[in-house]
């Protein structure tokens, strides 16, 4: 397992993380 991470992975991540949080708010806004 390497430790390092690239900046590649890294804006991936964000990426990921960012959908969900959307996703969660569309839901949160539409059912009530």
């Amino acid at each position: 397992m390497k430790q390092s991470t690239t900046i590649e992975e890294r804006s991936e991540l964000k990426d990921k993380t960012a959908g969900i949080k959307e996703m969660i708010s569309y839901l949160i806004i539409y059912i009530p």
